[in-house]
C-alpha cells in the first residue's frame, strides 16, 4: 500500500511546486512524472502479482526456446496458437531479440501505457484529478496481470483520433489490429457512432427508463446475449464468461453520479464534439457496468471507455459557468472521496487475485 500512497504524495507534492514555480507546461509534467512512474512500476514489479504472469512467461519461453521465425509469416501457424495472433508476434520478437523477461515486462508495460500518457498530456484538463479517476476505474488490474488485454488498450487512443477525423477505414484497421491482441478489443468498434450520436435530455430520459428495464432483466438479457453471440467470445470462457453473482453495484452508482453531473451540470453549448462524444461514451460504460453484476467478464470490456473519464470530468468541470459554484464544489469533494476509494481499494484488493495491492518488488517477489 506505501508504494502506492508515495506514488500519489509524491505526484500531488511535485505539481504544487510547478505550480508554484509558474512552470510552462505544468500539467503535462506532471502526467508525465505520474505515468513514468507507472511504467516503472510496472517494470520492477514481482512477478507474483497478478494471476496471469505465470501464463504470460510460459509463452515467452516456450515462444523463445521453441518458436522459429518462419511461422511468424504463416497465417495458419499463427492461427494455430491458442491466444490473439498478433500477441504472439509482439511476444516472439521480444523474446527472440531480447531473451529475457523482465526487459519484456518493462518493453509491455511502455508500450501499453505511451499511448494513454500521450492523450492524457494532450486533452487533460486537470492533471490531479485526471490521475486519481484514472487511478480509480482499475486498469492497473490489466497492466498488472492482463497483459494482453492492457495493450489492447493501447491502439485506443489512436482509435479515438480516427473518430475525430472522421477516418472510418483506417479506424476499423485499428479496432482489427486491436482485437488481434485481445479479442474483448471489438467492443471499440462502438466508439466511432457513439462519438457523433446526439443525446439530447429527452432520449436521455427514454434510456433512463430503458436502463432501468434493462437492470430488472439484466441476467436473461446477458443469456440472449451468449447464446447470439458466444462463438466469438468463447475463447474468454476462462475470463468468467458463465452467470453468476459478483455484488458489482458500487461502481455502477458511482457511474451513474458521475452521468447526472455530466448531464445536470456543464452548459451544454459550451460543449465541444470531444465533451458530447466522451459523454456519450460514459452512457456506454453505465449499460456495460449493468451486466458486471451477473458476470466478471462485463468488466473487462467497459475500461476501453473508461480511459476517456479522466478526461471527460474535469472538462465538465472547467465548463460550467452557469454552476461554477456547485461544479469547484463537486470538484472538490470528488478529490477527496477519491484519495479515500483508491486508498480503500487498494486496502480490500490485498491478496485478491489479478490484484496489484500490496505492491511487491521484483527483489522481494
Amino acid at each position: 500500500m506505501m508504494v502506492y500512497v508515495a506514488l500519489l504524495v509524491f505526484t500531488y507534492v511535485f505539481s504544487v511546486i510547478l505550480s508554484v514555480a509558474k512552470i510552462k507546461d505544468r500539467k503535462k509534467i506532471s502526467i508525465g512524472i505520474f505515468f513514468l512512474s507507472i511504467t516503472l512500476l510496472l517494470t520492477f514489479r514481482s512477478e507474483s502479482m497478478g494471476t496471469d504472469i505465470p501464463s504470460y512467461k510460459f509463452y515467452f519461453e516456450s515462444f523463445k526456446h521453441y518458436f522459429k521465425w518462419e511461422k511468424l509469416f504463416n497465417i495458419n501457424a499463427l492461427l494455430r496458437e491458442d491466444i490473439e495472433p498478433l500477441y504472439v508476434i509482439i511476444t516472439v520478437m521480444i523474446s527472440k531479440i531480447f531473451g529475457n523477461f523482465r526487459l519484456y515486462l518493462a518493453i509491455i508495460a511502455l508500450l501499453s501505457i505511451a499511448p494513454i500518457w500521450i492523450l492524457y498530456c494532450n486533452k487533460a484538463d486537470n492533471p490531479l484529478l485526471t490521475i486519481l479517476l484514472f487511478l480509480s476505474f482499475d486498469p492497473l488490474v490489466m497492466y498488472v496481470s492482463g497483459i494482453r488485454q492492457g495493450l489492447a488498450m493501447a491502439f485506443v487512443p489512436l482509435a479515438f483520433y480516427c473518430v475525430k477525423e472522421k477516418k472510418l477505414w483506417m479506424f476499423c484497421l485499428v479496432v482489427f489490429l486491436a482485437s488481434l491482441i485481445h479479442i474483448s478489443a471489438l467492443v471499440t468498434i462502438l466508439m466511432y457512432p457513439l462519438y457523433y450520436l446526439k443525446l439530447s435530455n429527452k432520449k436521455m430520459c427514454i434510456l433512463v427508463l430503458m436502463g432501468g428495464g434493462i437492470f430488472y432483466f439484466r441476467r436473461q438479457i446477458y443469456m440472449i446475449i451468449l447464446s447470439t453471440v458466444g462463438k466469438i467470445i468463447t475463447k474468454m470462457g476462462k475470463y468468467g464468461i458463465s452467470v453468476s453473482s459478483t455484488g458489482a453495484y458500487s461502481f455502477l452508482l458511482f457511474l451513474l453520479v458521475l452521468l447526472f453531473f455530466c448531464f445536470i451540470i456543464p452548459d451544454t453549448k459550451g460543449l465541444s464534439q470531444d465533451d458530447l462524444g466522451m459523454r456519450n461514451y460514459l452512457v456506454f460504460c453505465v449499460f456495460i457496468q449493468i451486466f458486471s453484476s451477473v458476470s466478471y467478464l462485463v468488466m473487462r470490456f467497459s475500461l476501453y471507455y473508461l480511459l476517456f473519464m479522466p478526461i471527460l470530468i474535469p472538462r465538465i468541470i472547467k465548463k460550467s459557468r452557469r454552476n461554477y459554484k456547485v461544479a469547484k464544489l463537486t470538484e472538490f469533494t470528488l478529490f477527496v472521496l477519491l484519495n479515500i476509494w483508491f486508498l480503500y481499494k487498494v486496502l480490500s484488493l490485498k491478496g485478491a487475485a489479478n490484484s496489484y495491492a500490496p505492491y511487491v518488488f521484483m527483489w522481494k517477489g
